[in-house]
This record gives structure tokens, sequence and C-alpha cells, in this order.
């Protein structure tokens, strides 16, 4: 495969997860995540931090999908921590984005996603106006340039910047990521809806989501976040209906949940299942470069042949970082 160069976009955009039909419910001990930070994440004072975006995301999954991840909404606790944080936000290509300070329990309390206390406050004057009754959510707002706060509703058509949020992850005194003792477990127990347009074959649903900024890792554990899987293609079949719906929905390439990350050359699917069925395009897998650890289908296989792909470095032709999961019924 050849190599195409990376474009830097630092927004996960994930499509989907809209509200709709048949919630999956994530049980608070499972799944237990890993401490997953983005190479290119933000650091300040032994902390890091990263803008995510998800168009169709509540208040309450973007703070679930930064503890996913072994972190939280992002806390700023400092005049000094504030100023590095907004920057690090504008750098990143955003204008707008949500942080974990929230009023929606008790109108006119605010308090932080996490526990910490609230010590330190950054209103940009007249706020917060409460303009709405659901403004219950502090951002950086594009209007207020020197990084002053504004009472946001969280809602869809935030203007530049969208529904993007900043998670966190505390690090060591040298700075260092903390190496967890026990697994980092998903908190709390919530309820996260299947996207109403999943696709259906033979009992099990599909969807396609464009994870620009993700690692493979993260977009296993996004799945798994869900109730799903990185997708499985164990038939002729399935991998047919799979490569038409990707086709269909507006894509022209896809990763699943095989790969040979962990022993070169030996192929395993993410969810632990047998491998006895592949599909793979003449001269594939074909390591071009080292990172081509992952199957996909491949823009350039007009017949639904698999290639190994780079994920973590990105395959910014004709479908991006786009990754497929399944969940069993």
């Amino acid at each position: 495969m050849k190599k195409f160069g990376t474009k830097v976009f630092v927004a996960l955009t994930t499509i989907g997860l809209a509200l709709g039909s048949m919630p999956l419910t994530i049980n608070a001990a499972e799944p237990q995540a890993a401490v997953m930070i983005p190479a290119n994440a933000g650091t300040f004072n032994g902390h890091y931090y990263y803008v995510f975006n998800n168009e169709n995301y509540t208040y309450e999954q973007a703070k679930l999908f930064c503890e996913a991840v072994g972190g939280y909404l992002a806390t700023i606790t400092s005049q000094e921590e504030n100023d590095y944080v907004f920057q690090y936000m504008k750098l990143s290509g955003y204008q707008s984005a949500y942080f974990g300070l929230s009023d929606s329990a008790t109108e006119g309390t605010w308090t932080w996603s996490n526990g910490e206390t609230v010590n330190y406050t950054n209103w940009s004057k007249n706020e917060p106006n409460a303009e709405r009754s659901d403004e219950d959510y502090a951002m950086f707002y594009y209007k207020y340039e020197t990084g002053k706060w504004n009472d946001g509703n969280f809602g869809n058509g935030t203007v530049r910047g969208g529904k993007a949020f900043i998670c966190e992850w505390n690090g060591d005194a040298t700075g260092q990521v903390p190496v967890a003792t026990e697994p980092v477990v998903a908190q709390p127990t919530t309820t996260i809806p299947m996207p109403v347009d999943a696709g259906v074959f033979n009992g099990h649903h599909y969807y396609i989501y464009n994870g620009a900024g993700y690692t493979y890792e993260l977009a296993a554990q996004h799945c798994i976040m869900a109730g799903g899987y990185l997708a499985t293609v164990t038939s002729q079949e399935e991998n047919d209906y799979l490569y038409q719906y990707m086709k269909n929905v507006g894509y022209e390439s896809a990763y699943f949940g095989l790969s040979d990350a962990a022993l070169e050359g030996t192929w395993v699917w993410s969810n632990g299942e047998l491998l006895e069925y592949t599909n793979w395009a003449q001269d594939e897998p074909n390591a071009v470069s080292s990172g081509e650890d992952y199957g996909m289908f491949y823009y350039r296989n007009k017949d639904g042949k698999w290639n190994d792909g780079d994920f973590d470095s990105g395959t910014t032709i004709a479908g991006g970082k786009a990754f497929i999961c399944e969940w069993n019924y």
C-alpha cells in the first residue's frame, strides 16, 4: 500500500451515536479501560489535555468518554492552566470547546464533574447569564478571545467548534503517563444508544465512525464503550455486506478489528475470535511500512478485498481513519 501524508487534524470526529433505538448499557465494572492518551496531547504541569469532537454526544456521554479512556472532562484550576488550555485548544484548530464545569444539577451551583472543589473561575463579563434555560455547561467561546468563559448548552450548533470537549489526564510529577496498578474502569453505569441507522446483517449491527485523531486502541475502546467491538469479518457473505454498507454510507476505506500489531505476521481479531476467514487482495498483507498492522477495506480494491494499513499515521485518501464497530444483535 502506498503511504500518504498525514493531515494534521487533532479533532476526534466520530459520526453517529445519535439518540435512537436499541439502547446499550455500559456496566460500571466493564469494560475496563487502560489510560489512553493521544500521542499529540498537550501537556502542562504534569497533566495531559486533548480536544475531541462529537456532534451527537450528550454532555454525560462526553464525560463518560473521557473516563473510559482513563481521564476526565478537564478541570481548570488556575489562570496559568486556563491560559495554556485555551491556547492549546486554538492551536488544535478550535475556537470553542467545553470542559468539566456544570450547573445542570442545581441552577447557579457550578461544580467540576470529577468532584474537585471549585476554587477558580474565569467567567467573561455578565457570564454565566443562563440566556437559555439549558445553558448549564462552561466553555471557551469564540467571542471571548482572552480565554474567558461562557455558559453554553452543549447542544447542536454551538458556533465555531461544535460540541468539542476537552479531556484531561493526571500525569506524575515529571509529567509522565501514570502506570496504573489496577485497570481504569469506565464509570458510571450509563446508557449509550446504538446509532439509529446502523446496518444489519445476519442478526448483527454495524456502524462506521470517522476517527481522525484516534489511535487504533482508542477506536477499539470506542466500540467497547458503546457495547460492541471492532468488527470481525468471518465469511464472504458478511464481507460483501460490510463492503457495500461502507460504500452506501459514503466511505471508500475503513478499518475493522484485524491486526498483527502484537506479533508481525500473526493476524488476530481484537475481540479474541478465531481467524478462520481472510480476504486479502493479491500481494497483501505486504507490510510496505512497519506500521501497516491493521486490516481494512481500501479504496483501490474495488471488490472488497483487504489491505494492511497504517491506522495510527492515518489513511487520508478516500475515507480517512474510519473504523467499523459491530454489535452481536
